[in-house]
């Protein structure tokens, strides 16, 4: 008997991945609704698009989706029936991997099959939460409003993607061109004094010892130094997509000060975003809020918004879990807040998204301005501190001659 690999949701709102035999797709999610799971995919064991991994990195793969979701939310607006829409964005698709894709969704699609249910079977591409936002939008009759929502919604977080990359650009060539300067002075320059100072070395004042000790470093080990500077940085790559190392950082970014009000607000925004959009679909709200961890950054706040999921499913008030699970922003919880007791918490969520965004970016900037002055400062200070102890060991070497 066939094989399939399946995904559902479990009584508790918790994914469960694992294998089931069954005669056919359609026997496969019987006997997962038989076992009391919701189905979210089941196919055959062996096959599978897992080659997108490797193929697209996951930057493209989420600017490509995000192209891909304006394109059908585009061509539907305009009349297109869905099934002529995949196929007008299949054919026109530069990415071989992505059209083929989008032909299997699209032959699905045509045999009946809902489109959040043909996208279910690309996990590498589309999200629990992008599923849900679909399938709300065929439910409710409203696919590409629900498809433009999510466009927005990417779009938003793309261009904020880029705002940090643009803002951090300036700082990280400071950088890089004072660790040069600072290499060519003590890898350079000094070696020529060296000369001067010659077996006095001992009678220079400390800071021009330490200077030509440094220099002696660099050019005696520089091959030992730059493995060893190489390895660090490839070692903390790897520790930084540890889980257990990212959720640390993430709750060390929630509560330590100087970055505190950036994370939260910053997960205040993704929050709110994706909480108006699943809302409006017309997704319940403990599903909702299930669904919206999927949307945060920041991997300590997404393990509190599954617990504030939980709460709702047991009876508790919103704005109570809310308090307790500690990511939001203290503005945003009183309007939630106020949003639940007056039945508006959708358009509370869509109106905090909008200002908290608003807010971050000009955050964001603020830091940066503060952030460019500094390092100018710091990186001078310490080339004027490598000139300052080079030159007085030349005035020290002219004291000893006389």
């Amino acid at each position: 008997m066939p094989v399939f690999r399946f995904r559902a949701l479990g009584a508790g709102g918790e994914t469960v991945r694992g294998r089931i035999e069954a005669a056919d797709e359609r026997s496969a999610l019987d006997r997962l609704k038989a076992r009391g799971l919701i189905p979210i995919q089941a196919r055959p064991a062996g096959r599978g698009w897992r080659m997108l991994g490797p193929v697209l990195a996951r930057r493209d793969r989420g600017r490509l989706v995000t192209m891909l979701t304006r394109e059908l939310t585009l061509l539907l607006g305009a009349g297109e029936r869905l099934e002529r829409a995949l196929g007008v964005v299949a054919e026109g698709h530069g990415d071989r991997v992505m059209a083929e894709m989008l032909a299997t969704v699209r032959q699905q699609v045509r045999s009946g099959v809902a489109l959040s249910r043909a996208l279910a079977g690309f996990p590498e591409l589309f999200d629990g939460a992008y599923l849900a936002a679909v399938a709300a939008g065929e439910a409710a009759g409203r696919l590409p409003q629900a498809l433009d929502h999510l466009a927005e919604l990417r779009e938003r977080r793309e261009r904020f993607r880029r705002q940090v990359q643009a803002a951090l650009y300036y700082p990280a060539v400071l950088l890089v061109a004072g660790f040069l300067s600072i290499g060519f002075i003590l890898g350079v320059v000094v070696p020529e004094l060296a000369v001067l100072v010659g077996e006095r070395r001992a009678e220079l004042p400390f800071a021009a010892r330490l200077v030509f000790a440094a220099s002696d470093l660099l050019r005696g080990r520089f091959d030992l130094l730059a493995g060893g500077t190489l390895l660090g940085l490839v070692l903390l790559l790897l520790l930084a997509r540890l889980p257990a190392v990212a959720r640390f950082a993430d709750r060390l970014a929630l509560g330590a000060p100087g970055l505190r009000g950036l994370a939260r607000e910053r997960a205040t925004a993704e929050f709110t975003r994706g909480l108006a959009l699943l809302l409006e679909g017309g997704l319940e709200l403990p599903n909702a809020v299930w669904l919206t961890r999927g949307m945060l950054a920041n991997r300590h706040a997404a393990g509190a918004v599954a617990q504030v999921a939980r709460g709702l499913r047991e009876g508790r008030r919103f704005a109570d879990c809310l308090a307790e699970a500690g990511f939001l922003a203290p503005l945003a919880l009183r309007l939630l807040r106020t949003g639940e007791e007056s039945g508006r918490l959708q358009a509370t969520a869509a109106f905090l998204a909008e200002r908290f965004e608003e807010r971050l970016a000009e955050r964001l900037k603020r830091l940066v301005q503060v952030l460019e002055p500094v390092l100018i400062v710091l990186l001078g200070v310490l080339v004027a501190g490598i000139i300052g102890a080079v030159l007085s060991a030349l005035l020290s070497l002219n004291r000893l001659a006389l």
